[in-house]
Protein backbone atom coordinates (compact mmCIF):
# COMPACT_ATOMS: atom_id res chain seq x y z
CA UNK A 1 0.00 0.00 0.00
CA UNK A 2 2.95 2.33 1.09
CA UNK A 3 4.65 1.94 -2.39
CA UNK A 4 0.83 2.47 -4.31
CA UNK A 5 0.99 5.91 -2.08
CA UNK A 6 3.92 6.95 -2.89
CA UNK A 7 3.72 6.41 -6.78
CA UNK A 8 0.30 8.11 -6.84
CA UNK A 9 1.19 11.62 -5.00
CA UNK A 10 4.57 11.72 -6.91
CA UNK A 11 2.28 11.42 -9.77
CA UNK A 12 0.92 14.44 -8.68
CA UNK A 13 3.55 16.39 -8.26
CA UNK A 14 4.49 19.64 -9.57
CA UNK A 15 7.59 18.23 -11.67
CA UNK A 16 6.85 14.68 -11.58
CA UNK A 17 10.28 11.44 -11.69
CA UNK A 18 7.27 8.87 -12.55
CA UNK A 19 3.84 9.44 -14.46
CA UNK A 20 1.25 6.28 -13.22
CA UNK A 21 -1.82 7.49 -13.27
CA UNK A 22 -3.32 4.19 -12.67
CA UNK A 23 -1.62 4.46 -9.70
CA UNK A 24 -3.55 7.74 -8.54
CA UNK A 25 -6.81 5.76 -9.91
CA UNK A 26 -6.73 3.34 -7.81
CA UNK A 27 -5.33 5.21 -4.19
CA UNK A 28 -7.43 7.63 -4.71
CA UNK A 29 -10.52 4.75 -4.71
CA UNK A 30 -8.47 3.40 -1.75
CA UNK A 31 -8.29 6.95 0.03
CA UNK A 32 -11.31 6.53 2.30
CA UNK A 33 -10.65 3.24 3.85
CA UNK A 34 -7.24 3.99 4.67
CA UNK A 35 -8.48 7.47 6.71
CA UNK A 36 -10.52 4.75 8.62
CA UNK A 37 -8.09 1.62 9.07
CA UNK A 38 -6.93 0.99 12.31
CA UNK A 39 -2.88 0.62 11.19
CA UNK A 40 -0.95 4.16 11.38
CA UNK A 41 0.44 3.80 8.32
CA UNK A 42 -2.24 3.19 6.43
CA UNK A 43 -3.72 6.12 8.04
CA UNK A 44 -0.57 8.27 7.37
CA UNK A 45 -1.26 6.98 3.47
CA UNK A 46 -4.43 7.82 2.91
CA UNK A 47 -3.25 11.04 4.38
CA UNK A 48 -0.88 11.72 1.87
CA UNK A 49 1.95 11.49 4.84
CA UNK A 50 4.62 9.51 3.98
CA UNK A 51 8.15 10.25 4.10
CA UNK A 52 9.33 12.37 1.42
CA UNK A 53 12.11 10.49 1.16
CA UNK A 54 10.69 7.07 0.89
CA UNK A 55 8.11 8.88 -2.14
CA UNK A 56 11.12 9.91 -4.27
CA UNK A 57 13.07 6.12 -3.96
CA UNK A 58 9.83 4.34 -4.93
CA UNK A 59 9.84 6.69 -8.02
CA UNK A 60 13.17 6.58 -9.15
CA UNK A 61 13.03 2.71 -8.48
CA UNK A 62 9.84 2.23 -10.52
CA UNK A 63 11.09 4.61 -13.43
CA UNK A 64 14.70 2.23 -13.39
CA UNK A 65 12.85 -0.92 -13.45
CA UNK A 66 10.62 0.27 -16.32
CA UNK A 67 13.59 1.31 -18.25
CA UNK A 68 15.31 -2.60 -17.52
CA UNK A 69 12.14 -3.88 -19.40
CA UNK A 70 12.21 -1.51 -22.18
CA UNK A 71 15.74 -2.32 -22.94
CA UNK A 72 15.09 -5.93 -23.06
CA UNK A 73 12.15 -5.91 -24.57
CA UNK A 74 14.22 -3.72 -27.53
CA UNK A 75 16.74 -6.83 -27.62
CA UNK A 76 14.14 -9.29 -27.98
CA UNK A 77 10.63 -8.08 -28.99
CA UNK A 78 7.70 -10.06 -27.90
CA UNK A 79 9.57 -11.27 -25.03
CA UNK A 80 7.97 -12.54 -21.63
CA UNK A 81 8.09 -9.86 -18.57
CA UNK A 82 7.76 -11.77 -15.07
CA UNK A 83 6.74 -9.07 -12.01
CA UNK A 84 7.47 -11.58 -9.22
CA UNK A 85 5.62 -9.91 -5.67
CA UNK A 86 4.22 -7.65 -7.62
CA UNK A 87 1.37 -5.93 -5.11
CA UNK A 88 -0.11 -2.86 -6.26
CA UNK A 89 2.25 -2.38 -9.28
CA UNK A 90 0.82 -0.43 -12.61
CA UNK A 91 3.87 -1.41 -14.40
CA UNK A 92 1.52 -3.32 -16.99
CA UNK A 93 -0.38 0.05 -17.66
CA UNK A 94 2.74 2.12 -17.77
CA UNK A 95 4.42 -0.36 -20.29
CA UNK A 96 1.04 -0.97 -22.37
CA UNK A 97 2.83 0.25 -25.38
CA UNK A 98 5.48 -2.52 -25.16
CA UNK A 99 5.65 -5.75 -27.55
CA UNK A 100 5.65 -8.23 -24.55
CA UNK A 101 3.71 -10.08 -22.53
CA UNK A 102 3.69 -8.85 -18.73
CA UNK A 103 2.18 -11.30 -15.72
CA UNK A 104 2.40 -10.28 -12.40
CA UNK A 105 2.35 -12.67 -9.33
CA UNK A 106 1.36 -12.66 -5.50
CA UNK A 107 -1.16 -14.04 -3.27
CA UNK A 108 -4.10 -14.99 -3.19
CA UNK A 109 -5.28 -12.19 -1.20
CA UNK A 110 -3.27 -9.60 -3.25
CA UNK A 111 -4.59 -10.91 -7.00
CA UNK A 112 -8.47 -10.44 -5.77
CA UNK A 113 -7.81 -6.98 -4.24
CA UNK A 114 -6.30 -5.92 -7.55
CA UNK A 115 -9.52 -7.48 -9.35
CA UNK A 116 -11.36 -5.35 -6.96
CA UNK A 117 -9.63 -2.27 -8.14
CA UNK A 118 -10.48 -3.46 -12.09
CA UNK A 119 -8.10 -5.17 -12.75
CA UNK A 120 -9.66 -7.59 -15.60
CA UNK A 121 -6.64 -9.26 -16.61
CA UNK A 122 -7.17 -13.46 -16.86
CA UNK A 123 -4.82 -16.32 -15.20
CA UNK A 124 -2.36 -15.53 -17.98
CA UNK A 125 -2.09 -11.90 -16.92
CA UNK A 126 -1.80 -12.36 -12.93
CA UNK A 127 -1.30 -15.17 -11.25
CA UNK A 128 -2.02 -15.99 -7.88
CA UNK A 129 0.77 -17.85 -5.90
CA UNK A 130 2.99 -17.43 -2.83
CA UNK A 131 6.31 -16.80 -4.97
CA UNK A 132 7.94 -19.80 -2.82
CA UNK A 133 5.33 -22.41 -4.09
CA UNK A 134 7.65 -23.45 -6.72
CA UNK A 135 4.41 -24.83 -8.59
CA UNK A 136 3.59 -21.41 -10.41
CA UNK A 137 6.58 -22.45 -12.50
CA UNK A 138 4.42 -25.31 -14.26
CA UNK A 139 1.06 -22.16 -14.49
CA UNK A 140 3.89 -19.84 -16.70
CA UNK A 141 3.48 -20.78 -19.89
CA UNK A 142 7.30 -20.21 -21.67
CA UNK A 143 8.12 -21.90 -24.25
CA UNK A 144 12.46 -22.46 -24.08
CA UNK A 145 13.29 -20.39 -27.28
CA UNK A 146 11.20 -17.07 -25.70
CA UNK A 147 12.97 -14.97 -23.84
CA UNK A 148 11.69 -14.28 -20.58
CA UNK A 149 12.83 -11.30 -17.82
CA UNK A 150 12.05 -11.61 -13.98
CA UNK A 151 11.04 -8.98 -11.96
CA UNK A 152 11.85 -9.13 -8.29
CA UNK A 153 11.45 -5.22 -6.84
CA UNK A 154 11.05 -5.19 -3.27
CA UNK A 155 10.77 -8.77 -2.43
CA UNK A 156 14.53 -10.72 -2.02
CA UNK A 157 15.17 -8.40 1.57
CA UNK A 158 12.15 -9.85 3.00
CA UNK A 159 12.83 -13.27 2.27
CA UNK A 160 15.10 -15.58 4.29
CA UNK A 161 18.41 -16.12 2.64
CA UNK A 162 17.74 -19.99 1.72
CA UNK A 163 14.41 -19.16 0.31
CA UNK A 164 15.97 -16.48 -2.27
CA UNK A 165 18.78 -19.15 -3.26
CA UNK A 166 16.18 -21.67 -4.09
CA UNK A 167 13.73 -19.69 -5.88
CA UNK A 168 16.95 -17.58 -8.19
CA UNK A 169 18.73 -21.37 -8.54
CA UNK A 170 15.38 -22.76 -9.56
CA UNK A 171 14.57 -19.69 -12.28
CA UNK A 172 17.96 -20.69 -13.84
CA UNK A 173 17.69 -24.12 -13.78
CA UNK A 174 14.12 -24.29 -15.34
CA UNK A 175 14.72 -20.79 -17.41
CA UNK A 176 18.04 -20.95 -19.13
CA UNK A 177 18.92 -17.96 -20.97
CA UNK A 178 16.38 -15.78 -19.03
CA UNK A 179 17.16 -12.47 -16.84
CA UNK A 180 16.73 -11.23 -13.25
CA UNK A 181 16.80 -7.74 -12.21
CA UNK A 182 16.19 -7.37 -7.94
CA UNK A 183 16.99 -5.51 -5.45
CA UNK A 184 19.30 -6.40 -2.82
CA UNK A 185 20.01 -5.28 0.31
CA UNK A 186 23.25 -4.88 2.01
CA UNK A 187 23.40 -7.74 4.42
CA UNK A 188 26.20 -5.33 6.04
CA UNK A 189 23.35 -3.16 7.98
CA UNK A 190 21.78 -7.08 9.11
CA UNK A 191 24.85 -8.28 11.21
CA UNK A 192 23.66 -8.42 14.83
CA UNK A 193 25.72 -5.07 15.68
CA UNK A 194 23.23 -3.10 12.92
CA UNK A 195 20.38 -5.07 12.91
CA UNK A 196 18.24 -3.09 15.44
CA UNK A 197 19.24 0.42 14.40
CA UNK A 198 17.79 -0.92 10.44
CA UNK A 199 14.47 -2.12 12.60
CA UNK A 200 13.77 0.43 14.22
CA UNK A 201 14.22 3.08 11.30
CA UNK A 202 11.31 0.77 9.31
CA UNK A 203 9.32 1.18 11.99
CA UNK A 204 10.01 4.69 13.27
CA UNK A 205 10.46 6.54 9.90
CA UNK A 206 8.92 4.33 7.64
CA UNK A 207 5.85 3.09 9.72
CA UNK A 208 6.57 -0.55 8.89
CA UNK A 209 4.61 -3.20 10.61
CA UNK A 210 6.20 -5.78 13.57
CA UNK A 211 6.18 -8.77 10.84
CA UNK A 212 7.73 -6.67 7.87
CA UNK A 213 11.77 -6.64 8.67
CA UNK A 214 14.49 -7.24 6.26
CA UNK A 215 15.41 -10.83 6.51
CA UNK A 216 18.16 -11.44 4.06
CA UNK A 217 20.93 -9.43 1.91
CA UNK A 218 24.13 -9.77 0.64
CA UNK A 219 27.40 -7.47 0.61
CA UNK A 220 28.12 -8.00 -3.05
CA UNK A 221 25.70 -8.95 -6.06
CA UNK A 222 28.85 -11.62 -7.42
CA UNK A 223 27.58 -13.40 -4.47
CA UNK A 224 24.70 -14.63 -6.54
CA UNK A 225 26.34 -16.49 -9.37
CA UNK A 226 27.67 -19.48 -6.46
CA UNK A 227 23.62 -20.06 -5.92
CA UNK A 228 22.90 -22.36 -8.64
CA UNK A 229 24.51 -23.63 -12.11
CA UNK A 230 24.56 -21.39 -15.14
CA UNK A 231 23.92 -17.90 -12.87
CA UNK A 232 25.95 -15.34 -14.59
CA UNK A 233 26.14 -11.69 -13.27
CA UNK A 234 25.70 -8.84 -16.28
CA UNK A 235 24.78 -5.64 -13.74
CA UNK A 236 24.46 -3.61 -11.09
Amino acid sequence: MMTLACRAAESVSKDPILKDPLSVEWFERLRPALKEAVSPTLRRCGANRMNSETQVYVALRARRFDRYVREFVERHPGAKVMNLGCGFDTRFDRLRDLNCELVDLDLREMIDARRALGDGRDERGMIASSVLDLNWFDRVDIKADRPTLFLAEGLFMYLEEPESKRLVGELARRFPGGELVCELFNSFWLEPARRAQVDERLKRELGFGEGAMFRSGVRDAREMESWGKGIRFLDE
